[in-house]
């Protein structure tokens, strides 16, 4: 069977269950899952259903992923705190990345979180959302360039939720996921392994562009390359000329890991199959490639 790091996973354990993403039911202005699952032609997962880590080991193991990355998200109902516990529970099965606010919270905060559970804790990276977060940031905002710094130093890689909707009224504009603001990241700090989370979208072919142009710089389209405006862009890239920069990620839970695994497959070339679905990843993280070596969140290759 294919073997599978999925780059983009948001399991149901503890309280990460409560982030929005696990709302099933509309609420005003903001579809549920039922709505988008129903729009999208998918099933609601029993994982989803019942809150089961069973099942979602069962829901992977069925379709081929052995290893999943989770970029943690955070809120006032959970932090990194309830990502170390997850690695705690599954070394082996999960990679994690651990959330900043460097806005909202600040830098200093930002460095010591980064210092506590990255440099010295079980994280292999460092997550954040500028299009999410309360308060909209630019990534290339240069009062963040110390954190980046600080990543660039330590070989530490850096995850961005890049694109993508918005989910909220009053969204910032579209120029906040300007790939221009990631060719200057990736200019200024070169060493710095950078991942796009949702590629970008809707600046799909620029996404492509840039990826191809700066070799630190890596897009996991995950669910937008399924059935969206301009999905093309990222099949067509994944297939051919970035067949070695574009990642997996299922988006589970707004997408289930047996429909995201099987549309890929469907879309993918068989001769790229595993640099998109595991060889990549593995490269992105600095993990051993042996077809015997499962990534583990434990693994010092993949840190500092």
């Amino acid at each position: 069977m294919q073997r599978i790091i999925d780059f983009r996973s948001r399991p149901p354990f503890g309280n990460l269950v409560r982030d929005w993403i696990f709302r099933l039911d509309d609420v005003p202005g903001n579809p549920g899952l039922r709505t988008k699952f129903k729009n999208m032609g998918m099933t609601l997962p029993d994982s989803l259903l019942r809150r089961s880590m069973d099942d979602f080991f069962a829901e992977n193991e069925r379709c081929g992923i052995t290893h999943s990355v989770v970029p943690m998200r955070i809120l006032p109902e959970q932090n990194n705190d309830d990502l170390a516990a997850l690695l705690r529970a599954w070394p082996d099965r999960f990679t994690g990345f651990a959330g900043l606010r460097p806005m909202e919270d600040g830098l200093k905060r930002s460095l010591d979180e980064l210092q506590t559970f990255v440099i010295d804790g079980p994280c292999a990276g460092v997550y954040m959302e500028p299009g999410l977060d309360p308060r909209p940031w630019m990534a290339d905002d240069e009062r963040l360039f110390p954190l980046y710094e600080r990543c660039e130093e330590k070989d530490i890689p850096l995850y961005l939720l890049f694109g993508g909707v918005f989910h909220r009224n009053g969204a910032p504009s579209y120029d906040i996921y300007s790939p221009a603001r990631i060719e200057r990241l990736a200019r200024t700090f070169p060493k710095l392994r950078i991942l796009l989370s949702h590629a970008c979208w809707p600046w799909t072919t620029y996404a492509c562009a840039v990826a191809m142009n700066w070799e630190n710089v890596w897009l996991s389209p995950d669910g937008f390359m399924i059935d969206h405006p301009g999905s093309q862009d990222y099949v067509l890239a994944a297939n051919y000329r970035l067949q070695d920069k574009i990642l997996f990620g299922s988006l589970y839970p707004s997408v289930p890991t047996e429909y995201a695994v099987t549309r890929y497959k469907t879309m993918l070339r068989p001769e790229v199959q595993d640099k998109i679905f595991y060889l990549n990843a593995a490269k992105f993280l600095n993990l051993k490639t042996s077809a015997d070596a499962a990534p583990s969140s434990t693994d010092k290759e993949s840190r500092p």
